[in-house]
C-alpha cells in the first residue's frame, strides 16, 4: 500500500474531526496560530503536501521557495515538521491521545515516524495507544523492532492483553444485546460461547446469523425475543468467522457482492470518489445495502468496512485465477481516469499497486514498458517522503520487468530507475543490494559522464 499510508490516514482523521467538532472558533484561532509559531512556512509546506486536512486548520499558505533535500536530509526534515506538529498540537492542559489500530500491517516509515515521536524528549503531553495482534507478528516483524527500540530507549509503557471472551462475558453481551435478564439468556449464551470460544467478532455474527436465519425473531406480542435452544444448538458451525461472514455476503442482492468485491480489492477502506473510478454510480449505491447489514460503514466520502475479517470474506469469494486479472482491471480504470482528469499523481501508489498485482495479465510490450514508468513515477515520490523502504519495493518492481535489449531501446528509463533503486536502496540500509545496482549501472552505461 501507500507509504506512510497509517500514520497519514490517522493525522487527516484527525484533524477532519477536530474541525467538525470544533463549535468555539476561538479553539481553532489558538491551534492555528499555536503550529505557525511553532512551524516555519517551508516545513509547513512539507507537511500539508502529505497531509491535505491540515491546511483546515491553517488555511490556505502563502507560497514559499522550497528547498528542495533528497535522501537522509529528506527523512530528517520530514522527522523534525511532525514532531514540532505533535508539540504544536499537545499542551498540558490539552494533552493528545493517538490510538494506532492494526499495526501489525503498518508500513516500516510509519512505524519509524511514530518511534520519532514516542522518543521526542520535548513533548511530554502525548499518549500513544498501538494495538496490534500478537499473533501476526514474529521476532522479524517490523513492529517487533519498533517495540524493541522503544523499550530499549525507556520509554513508560503498558502493555494491556486482550483475549476472548469469557463464558460470563458472552452472557452479558448477549443479555444487552436482547434486553433480557441473564438468567433467561444463559442457555442461548452457553451455545453461542461453545460455538464461538468468545471470539468477539465471531459472536456478533453468529447472533446476526441466527436473525437472518428466523433462529432469533422479536415478538411483538410477549414483546421480547424468542428462540428455540435446541434449534440453534443444532446449527453446523462453520470454520470460524471468515466462513461465517462468506455466508452472509453470499445473502446479499448480486450487485451488493459485486460492489463489495470490488472494494475488497482496494484495501480496508477507500474514498467514494475513488470507488466512482471503478464502477457506475448505480453500482456504488450498492454499498448502502452493505452498510445496511453492518459490513461497511460510511465516514464522511470514506467508506471502511467494519473489520478486517469482512474484507478477507469479501475478498476470498473471488476465484483464485481471477483475482489478478481483477486487480488489473481496477489498476487500468484508474490509470485511465488519473490521466483522462484529475492527474495520477495524487493516486499514483493505489494505482500501481493494482498493476502490480495484476501483473501476470500484462502481454504488450509498450505497456510493460508504461508499468516501469509508474513503478519507477512511485518509487522516487516514495523517495520524497522519506519512505525508503517502500520506495526500494516499486523501484525493484520496476527493474523486475526489464531485461538486456531494454538498456538499449529505454536507455534513460533504465538509467533513471536503477540509479534511483541504489539510492533508496543506500537510504534503508540495505547495501548489497545497492552494490548489485550500482554493478549492472556500470555494465551497461555508455558514456563516461553516466559513470
Amino acid at each position: 500500500g501507500a507509504p506512510l499510508r497509517a500514520i497519514i490516514t490517522a493525522f487527516n482523521e484527525f484533524f477532519d474531526e477536530f474541525v467538525g467538532g470544533c463549535g468555539d472558533s476561538g479553539m481553532l484561532i489558538k491551534t492555528r496560530t499555536s503550529i505557525q509559531e511553532m512551524i516555519e512556512p517551508e516545513l509547513l509546506g512539507v507537511l500539508t503536501g502529505f497531509l491535505p486536512s491540515l491546511s483546515k486548520i491553517i488555511g490556505t499558505q502563502p507560497q514559499t521557495e522550497q528547498i528542495k533535500v533528497e535522501g537522509l536530509m529528506a527523512l530528517n526534515q520530514f522527522k523534525f515538521a511532525f514532531q514540532l506538529l505533535f508539540r504544536a498540537l499537545s499542551e498540558r492542559t490539552n494533552p493528545v491521545v493517538m490510538f494506532l489500530d492494526d499495526l501489525q500491517w503498518a508500513d516500516t516509515a510509519s512505524l519509524d515516524l511514530v518511534k520519532t515521536l514516542i522518543l521526542d524528549s520535548q513533548n511530554k503531553s502525548v499518549v500513544f495507544i498501538e494495538c496490534f495482534r500478537d499473533n501476526e507478528i514474529n521476532d522479524e516483524h517490523p513492529f517487533t523492532s519498533h517495540l524493541h527500540h522503544c523499550k530499549e530507549a525507556g520509554v513508560h509503557h503498558i502493555e494491556i492483553r486482550v483475549d476472548d471472551l469469557k463464558k460470563d462475558d458472552v452472557n452479558e453481551l448477549v443479555s444487552d444485546v436482547l434486553n433480557a435478564p441473564q438468567s433467561k439468556t444463559a442457555s442461548l449464551a452457553d451455545i453461542v460461547y461453545r460455538k464461538t470460544g468468545g471470539n468477539v467478532l465471531l459472536v456478533i455474527q453468529f447472533l446476526e446469523s441466527l436473525w437472518d436465519e428466523g433462529l432469533l425473531r422479536y415478538s411483538f406480542r410477549l414483546r421480547s425475543w424468542q428462540w428455540q435452544t435446541s434449534l440453534i444448538d443444532s446449527k453446523t458451525m462453520l470454520n470460524g468467522a471468515a466462513d461465517l461472514m462468506v455466508r452472509r455476503i453470499q445473502s446479499l442482492p448480486s450487485n451488493a457482492q459485486h460492489i463489495l468485491i470490488t472494494i475488497a480489492c482496494l484495501g480496508c477502506q477507500c474514498e467514494e470518489s475513488t470507488v466512482l473510478m471503478i464502477e457506475s454510480k448505480e453500482m456504488v449505491e450498492m454499498l448502502d445495502v452493505a452498510i445496511g447489514e453492518g459490513f461497511v460503514d460510511k465516514v464522511g466520502t470514506k467508506y471502511k468496512f467494519a473489520h478486517d475479517q469482512i474484507q478477507h470474506a469479501a475478498y476470498s469469494l473471488i476465484p483464485e485465477s481471477l483475482r489478478q486479472h481483477l486487480h488489473f482491471q481496477i489498476g487500468k480504470r484508474l490509470l485511465l481516469h488519473g490521466c483522462q482528469v484529475e492527474g495520477l499523481e495524487s493516486m499514483i501508489f493505489l494505482t500501481v499497486d493494482q498493476l502490480n498485482r495484476g501483473i501476470v495479465c500484462i502481454k504488450e510490450e509498450g505497456m510493460k514498458i508504461d508499468l516501469v514508468r509508474l513503478n519507477c513515477q512511485a518509487g522516487e515520490k516514495a523517495m520524497s517522503s522519506a519512505a525508503f523502504t517502500s520506495a526500494e519495493l516499486y523501484l525493484k518492481m520496476g527493474m523486475s520487468l526489464l531485461d538486456e535489449r531494454h538498456w538499449k531501446e529505454h536507455y534513460e528509463l533504465c538509467l533513471q530507475l536503477y540509479l534511483s533503486h541504489a539510492n533508496a536502496a543506500y537510504c534503508s540500509g540495505d547495501f548489497e543490494g545497492m552494490k548489485a545496482t550500482l554493478d549492472s549501472i556500470h555494465a551497461h552505461v555508455v558514456c563516461l559522464d553516466d559513470k
